[in-house]
């Protein structure tokens, strides 16, 4: 079974749709795809699925060292008190989130991993309805925190 989701905003003009139709029928379970165009489809499917594997299992190395600031810890609480979210379950959750963006692109927590946490784990868990949130009404993230003295990188490695 394949479905065809289109989540965009605009409506999609006949010829869009038509195509995305197509494109589900010409999907098939089995081991021949009813086109070529399906056939080219499922192959870079399957590629891009094998790239998404390898990248969970580095990211989930590099997540075992991944610590979040006390500062971008207390940002989450403030958005989660903002959005009047119940309990602590929605800055837990941000906190993970912001750990696994930064960890599948392989670097620190930004404020891009923070954003991404509120609107993933908190604006969902709240209990004050707004309009959908866009950068200007969000309170902007505290700046990463800098790196370990080298000295101290040095001494963690030993």
């Amino acid at each position: 079974i394949a479905v065809s989701l289109s989540a965009d905003a605009e409506k999609l003009d006949i010829s869009s749709r038509v195509e995305a139709v197509d494109a589900v029928m010409g999907f098939s379970p089995g081991s021949k795809q009813g086109s070529p165009e399906a056939e080219v489809a499922l192959a870079e499917a399957i590629e891009n699925e094998e790239d998404l594997k390898t990248a969970i299992v580095f990211a989930r190395e590099f997540l075992k060292d991944l610590k979040i600031a006390p500062s971008q810890i207390q940002y989450l609480c403030e958005e989660a008190i903002r959005a009047g979210c119940q309990g602590h379950r929605a800055e837990i959750f941000a906190c993970e989130v912001a750990r696994a963006s930064a960890a599948l692109e392989g670097r620190q927590i930004t404020s891009d991993d923070l954003r991404l946490a509120v609107k993933l784990a908190i604006a969902p868990r709240g209990t004050f309805i707004n309009t959908p949130m866009d950068q200007d009404e969000m309170m902007p993230p505290p700046p990463p925190p800098p790196p370990p003295p080298m000295d101290q990188q040095n001494d963690e490695g030993d």
